[in-house]
This record gives structure tokens, C-alpha cells and sequence, in this order.
């Protein structure tokens, strides 16, 4: 469940969280967000693939923490280019923090699915998936504007986001493939594994 809170933390902050934020801190209407949001969301379409056939050379768990790592640096250099409030920047913000989510989020079903034995594999991802994706994703848009509300300034927000990551990084570090298990597979079948 820690493991799933990074990502999920990132992608509600990025769809939903940064609307309110470049309307109330940047004057900037919603639709003017979503022409920035909207092109930047074709990394996390290209990337995912891309990601796990590095992760059948690496290993699913060495990209899983380089992700979770580039999510703890990120936000900050995300908000940094937001409030440039020049449409090439600020596209390159969304785009460089959706880098390191679709390394992470990418690799989430061939990880996962080797860190549970096959009899409790379906209930165990199930479980902590959704634990973890209510954690992340349903009060981080609150939190974040509650942090901006009494700091009036991003960096607070930024630390969250990055505190979320070192969860997920934590997590993904103590987190073990079976010792009766075999050889981990591939992420490419792993993910076959886990869903037939």
C-alpha cells in the first residue's frame, strides 16, 4: 500500500490539484491549465512501455526506486516551472515530473505481482493497491490546499509530494520476492502472472 502512495499522490496533484493551483496562485483559468496538462499527459502513454522493457533489462524493482527517487526530486523543480508562468516551461515541468511516475506506476503489475505468492497474489495487490490509492489519491488535493492556504507558498506542497515518494521508495526498498519463489521474471510476464 505504501508502495502505490508516490504515484498516487503525483497524478491527483498534476489532474486535479493543479487546476486550483493556476487558477488561485497563478491567475490563470482552467482551461489555460488543461492546454499545458493535456499535451504533458502523452509521457505517461509513452512511458509505461517504454519503462518496462527497461525494467525486463533491470529488474522491476530497480525501476520501481528510480522512479519513487525522481518523484522525491521533482515536485520541486515542477512547481519551479509553474510559476515561470511561460506555456513552454510549465509544460516541461508536467512532462519532467511525469517521468519518473511512469517509471514507477509502470512497472506497479510486474513488481507487485512477485512480491506475493500465487495463492494470495489476486487479494494481496488488490488490497494494498486500493489501501494505497485511497492514501495517495483521495486527500492530497485537500491537504495540498490546506498547506497552501496556511504557508501560501508551493514548497510546502512540494515537500509533501516528495514525503509521499520517500514512502513509496521506503516501501519498494523493504519489499521482497518470496524466498521460495523462482528466478523473478521479467516484468513483461510477470505481468501475465498477475493477471491470469
Amino acid at each position: 500500500a505504501l508502495g502505490t502512495v508516490g504515484a498516487g499522490v503525483v497524478i491527483t496533484m498534476t489532474t486535479v490539484f493543479s487546476l486550483a493551483y493556476g487558477r488561485e496562485a497563478l491567475g490563470m483559468s482552467s482551461s489555460a491549465m488543461l492546454a499545458v496538462l493535456l499535451p504533458a499527459l502523452v509521457v505517461t502513454l509513452v512511458g509505461p512501455p517504454l519503462f518496462g522493457q527497461l525494467a525486463d533489462r533491470l529488474g522491476v524493482r530497480t525501476v520501481f526506486l528510480i522512479g519513487a527517487a525522481g518523484m522525491v526530486i521533482m515536485p520541486f523543480v515542477w512547481f519551479a516551472l509553474l510559476d515561470t508562468g511561460q506555456y513552454w516551461l510549465m509544460l516541461l515541468g508536467f512532462a519532467l515530473l511525469f517521468v519518473p511516475y511512469s517509471a514507477n506506476y509502470g512497472v506497479f503489475p510486474g513488481y507487485f505481482s512477485q512480491v506475493f505468492p500465487p495463492a494470495v497474489r489476486y487479494s494481496g495487490m488488490s488490497v494494498g493497491f486500493t489501501i494505497g490509492t485511497i492514501a495517495g489519491n483521495a486527500f492530497a488535493p485537500t491537504i495540498a490546499t490546506a498547506i497552501l492556504g496556511s504557508t501560501g507558498s508551493w514548497v510546502g506542497i512540494a515537500w509533501y509530494m516528495a514525503g509521499m515518494a520517500l514512502l513509496s521508495l521506503g516501501a519498494g526498498v523493504l519489499l521482497r520476492f518470496p524466498a521460495t519463489s523462482e528466478t523473478p521474471t521479467p516484468a513483461s510476464t510477470a505481468l501475465g502472472a498477475a493477471t491470469g
